[in-house]
């Protein structure tokens, strides 16, 4: 079993808990209960954005849990940086690549390639 998934499933857990929300509250409209139950055994590994969107449900500032984005997650988040920077300042020329790269790095650790996140 995956540390870094045990120690965010320990962390959702706790959290949850603390707050008195159950783990079917916590997954309405986004998973299922069982869901909910394999992430905090560290059964189930999710994205960063996932993550994110959980904390955020329970309270939690990004800034306090930010030591759980794995390597791979961050390389994907440096690409949508990227791309957003080229968007903002009209760099269609260097997009294109940044694009690609996003999309093999996102291929790479399993995660869909959803532009909606950017």
């Amino acid at each position: 079993m995956d540390k870094n998934k045990k120690a965010y499933g320990n962390l959702l857990k706790s959290i949850r808990k603390y707050k008195g929300i159950s783990a079917e509250l916590l997954a309405r409209g986004m998973c299922d209960k069982s869901m909910i139950n394999r992430i905090e055994s560290g059964q189930r590994r999710i994205g960063f954005f996932s993550r994110r969107r959980l904390m955020s449900r329970l309270g939690i500032s990004l800034a306090l849990f930010t030591e759980y984005l794995q390597y791979d997650e961050y390389e994907v988040y440096s690409k949508q940086r990227e791309i957003i920077y080229a968007f903002e300042n009209e760099d269609t020329q260097n997009i294109e690549p940044v694009l690609i790269e996003y999309e093999k790095k996102s291929r790479k650790i399993k995660l869909v390639c959803n532009l909606h996140y950017l």
